[in-house]
């Protein structure tokens, strides 16, 4: 009962003090709405789980030749090697990526992105076609590739979602290809990929220790991890470069936990570094917020001398004082929401859409509860912070100087000052941290 006399209380003082209380519900309502949107972002695309089954045991093998963060093609051969050695990988597929021109019946061309795979590949992934079967052994062998899965995306848009697209002959590239399955819509794989089809390697490609041409990705056995794995890979890396010099001296296998492989490092540096840069702004509206409060606050000294000369405590007094802030962060918060909508949508509407389907979750960056809740756990945040120093200050006035002055003479004391001094000061030093590390990620991207 007493948290809802003072919600009233609170709303009623706020009610009276419409430019006070309009100037500080647009400030935190910019840095709540500001937050939201980089957090719904961050959290579509590096929290939120990627759509594939048993990830943690999924790892990527390419190879590099000196920096760890390298990620390149390998050579069949290299990879073959890998496959007949290794005691920590369960299964391995590779694939190799492409672009075709797709034609059906009476269509006009349209170019699409291709992964060449092993027929294994959507074993591996552990993803079998919606519509359809997967590649068969075999079928990845020269003369016997002729056949296509196309993504969900590729069968809605072009062939109109025909359900009697199997068994239907396409061309690719001026070859026939007959259609076998279509795979489920959240199914991405590479990222950007249209269309599937064999990866039909010659005799000299399969054998070849030149040609970086294929990525690969492979199950870990129960009970393994990938640092035993890439501990393995380096043994094997150290007899291969022993046994065939000439071209791999300077090479090293690089195996990447799949995660790390799809949502690539500018990706999660970029977006973090963005967080943390609305996380000042929001601090920032915070202190804007409580220096308003303590300027409001030096004409209520009169109202807190009366309540504290009628007996209340000085928590009774900060409670109310910071419920009223409070108020003003969920007033903000919802007109945040508004301003979050409207960042997100820029953020979505910024992004090319030739490059938005190789971002894994980009489409998925929406206003969710996840996002909700972090709206209001920032109102709740940004109230007790932007209250709490204002109403504790101002919890304890002098009686018989408020009294007197009648709430005419709020001009405060010395501490008081001080304080507002202090926290000026550290709105302009997050302002000036925030405006550097702006510029620096500006210059670096």
């Amino acid at each position: 009962m007493t948290l809802w006399n003072d919600v009233r209380y609170g709303a009623r003082m706020l009610w009276k003090a419409p430019g006070f209380s309009l100037t500080a519900i647009v400030t935190l309502a910019l840095g709540i709405g500001a937050t939201t949107a980089v957090y719904s972002s961050a959290d579509a695309l590096l929290w939120k789980p990627i759509p594939l089954p048993h990830l943690e045991t999924m790892v990527m093998l390419g190879q590099r030749v000196d920096d760890p963060n390298d990620f390149d093609f390998a050579t069949p051969a290299d990879i073959e090697d890998v496959r007949r050695q290794s005691a920590t990988l369960e299964s391995m597929a590779s694939w190799e990526y492409g672009l075709a021109n797709i034609v059906s019946t009476g269509g006009e061309p349209e170019r699409a992105e291709q992964a060449l795979v092993n027929a294994n590949f959507f074993d591996v992934m552990q993803v079998q076609p919606a519509l359809g079967r997967a590649f068969q052994a075999g079928e990845d062998q020269p003369g016997r590739e002729r056949e296509v899965i196309f993504s969900d995306a590729l069968w809605r848009n072009r062939f109109a979602g025909d359900p009697n697209i199997l068994g239907k002959t396409i061309r690719l590239d001026d070859r026939n290809y007959t259609v076998i399955g279509v795979m489920p819509p959240k199914f991405a794989f590479p990222l950007g990929t249209d269309l599937w089809t064999p990866m039909a390697l010659t005799p000299a490609q399969r054998t070849s220790r030149s040609s970086q041409l294929i990525a690969t990705v492979a199950r870990l056995k129960p009970g393994r991890t990938v640092e035993q794995a890439q501990s393995e890979m380096e043994g094997i890396a150290a007899r291969l470069k022993q046994a065939y010099p000439d071209t791999n001296k300077n090479r090293h296998f690089a195996l990447w936990p799949a995660h790390r492989f799809i949502v690539d490092r500018e990706t999660n540096e970029y977006l973090i570094m963005m967080l943390a840069s609305v996380c000042f702004v929001l601090l920032i509206a915070c202190v804007n917020v409580a220096n308003l409060q303590f300027a409001r606050a030096t004409g209520r000294l009169r109202e807190v001398a009366v309540r504290t000369a009628l007996g209340a405590g000085r928590g009774r007094i900060v409670t109310q004082l910071v419920t009223e802030s409070i108020l003003l962060a969920l007033a903000g918060a919802a007109l945040g929401l508004l301003v979050a909508y409207w960042g997100i949508g820029l953020i979505r509407g910024g992004m090319p859409p030739e490059i938005e389907r190789y971002i894994v979750g980009w489409k998925d960056i929406r206003l969710d509860g996840r996002a909700l809740g972090l709206t209001l756990a920032a109102a709740l945040a940004s109230g007790i912070l932007a209250g709490l120093a204002p109403a504790w200050q101002n919890s304890r006035p002098n009686l018989i100087d408020a009294l007197k002055e009648g709430g005419r003479g709020g001009s405060g004391t010395r501490a008081h000052h001080r304080l507002r001094s202090i926290l000026v000061a550290a709105e302009m030093a997050l302002a000036v941290v925030l405006l550097v590390g702006a510029g620096l990620m500006m210059r670096g991207f």
